[in-house]
């Protein structure tokens, strides 16, 4: 997307119908390292977040123009809370 400001940078709750652009920034994400041959496609299900995980837990996505360019998730539990995801 092309314009002449600054992106529009919104930090906003996950929301389910978004899944598959979250599950897409972990995928690019992992894939930035060199992992050893067959690493990254046994890793990614372990990685794949669903409606279910967005309802359990504090999920938020960084939206940039209106699309998700960054997605974290919080495991609260009742003296703490757990950083999950930060892509």
């Amino acid at each position: 997307m092309s314009h002449d400001g600054p992106a529009e940078v919104t930090l906003e709750p996950a929301k389910a119908a978004d899944l598959e652009a979250y599950n897409r920034l972990i995928a690019r994400s992992k894939a930035v390292w060199p992992w050893p041959p067959g690493y990254l496609d046994a890793a990614l299900p372990l990685l794949r977040i669903d409606q279910a995980y967005l309802v359990r837990n504090l999920a938020l996505t960084i939206q940039e123009d209106g699309r998700p360019a960054g997605f974290a998730a919080f495991i609260l539990e009742p003296r703490q809370a757990l950083l999950d995801h930060l892509w």
